[in-house]
């Protein structure tokens, strides 16, 4: 009798050993998210379909990893991703889903704090307070996002320095569609920040930052402001028709340069440089009216916007005779020019790629 109670009890610990190593073994089936492969560096990728399952994917303990958003997410109540703690050195993918919120003007699609190096790409996220928030969150990517019709802003970056901002689209947001507040030394390129109720991209505070192929038209305050933000730099970008601070305005700013960038049909200033500032230049920039600004050697822009040249800006050769008549189809280039122009266009490969585009489309519509 005393042999079976043994065994009986043995029986019941084993059972009992086996259910508790089978529940942790088998720990990830009771989340919702799941890992379906690894990545060509041998990460893993996570798979998710909801707020609380893409916060529990981006909390999984292994440091780099891509968590991707599986379906839409509607009428999300209050924040959808709201700081993950282990939101670190990964990729969030929402491979072109939605984030919507409730209509209440509040929270957050995609918010972090004290988070680095990481990468959100391809969500939509509409209908929240803030679109996507990174605060204090450096040494970010934020690629192919569209962050529309938020109550307040669409991207809003503080003290987040070193982040690289590309093809993102914040249009129609209640104040600006791209902000960044002391946050330096960030790239914005090919971005779009149109119909905002303030403006299109505010930099306060944030230096050393460049800003190429942006357009942000129809802002009801400024295209592109820059507040007490100096030593950036702005290239080829479109600021056209915003509203009383203009297409480009420079306040408290310094040391900043403008090349090539369009600035037309806006409600007072396209171009404004004004308060405690010294130093702003630029060259080859397009527009009507300026306040405080000149490109260097000129009384305002360089060029006017009706006569803004069809092919990009390409820099003067010295000691030439090349002219530029808009209107007629041909320029003349004296023949001792000839290597000098070939050594200035070796020199700016990056124009040249821009002139064949240009040339290229000018075929396209010529067909």
């Amino acid at each position: 009798m005393a042999n079976k109670k043994k065994h009986l009890l043995a029986g019941v610990i084993f059972a009992g050993l086996v259910l508790s190593f089978g529940s942790l073994l088998f720990i990830p089936s009771v989340f919702a998210y799941t890992r379906t492969r690894n990545d060509s560096q041998g990460n893993p990728v996570y798979e998710c379909g909801s707020c609380s399952d893409c916060t529990d994917a981006l909390n999984a303990t292994t440091l780099t990893s891509t968590v991707n958003l599986t379906a839409n997410i509607n009428n999300q109540s209050g924040s959808c991703i709201s700081n993950p703690a282990g939101f670190n050195n990964k990729t969030f993918d929402c491979q072109g889903h939605t984030i919507d919120g409730n209509d209440s003007g509040s929270g957050y699609g995609i918010y972090l704090s004290g988070k680095n190096n990481n990468i959100i790409k391809n969500c939509i996220v509409t209908d929240f307070g803030y679109g996507i928030y990174l605060d204090s969150s450096s040494n970010s990517t934020l690629t192919n996002n569209t962050a529309n019709s938020n109550n307040y802003y669409g991207i809003y970056l503080r003290s987040s320095s070193y982040s690289t901002l590309t093809n993102n689209t914040a249009n129609s947001n209640n104040y600006d569609g791209i902000w960044l507040d002391s946050s330096s030394n960030s790239t914005l390129t090919n971005n779009t920040a149109n119909s905002n109720n303030h403006d299109g991209i505010f930099l306060g505070s944030s230096s050393n930052s460049t800003l190429t192929n942006n357009t942000a038209n129809s802002n009801n305050y400024s295209g592109i402001y820059l507040d007490s933000s100096s030593n950036n730099t702005l290239t080829n970008n479109t600021t056209n028709n915003n509203g009383p601070y203009g297409g480009i305005s420079l306040y408290d700013s310094s040391n900043n340069t403008l090349k090539e960038n369009k600035a037309c049909n806006n409600s007072i200033d396209d171009i404004s440089n004004y308060g405690n500032e010294s130093g702003n230049a630029g060259s080859n920039n397009a527009c009507n009216t300026t306040h405080g600004w000149k490109d260097s050697g000129k009384t305002g822009c360089t060029y006017s916007c009706s006569n803004i040249p069809s092919v990009p800006f390409v820099p003067s050769v010295p000691s030439s005779s090349i002219q530029y008549n808009p209107g007629q189809s041909q320029s003349t280039i004296s023949p001792q020019t000839i290597q000098s122009i070939v050594s200035l266009l070796q020199q700016n490969l990056d124009k040249l790629r821009q002139l064949i585009l240009s040339l290229f489309r000018i075929l396209i519509k010529a067909r």
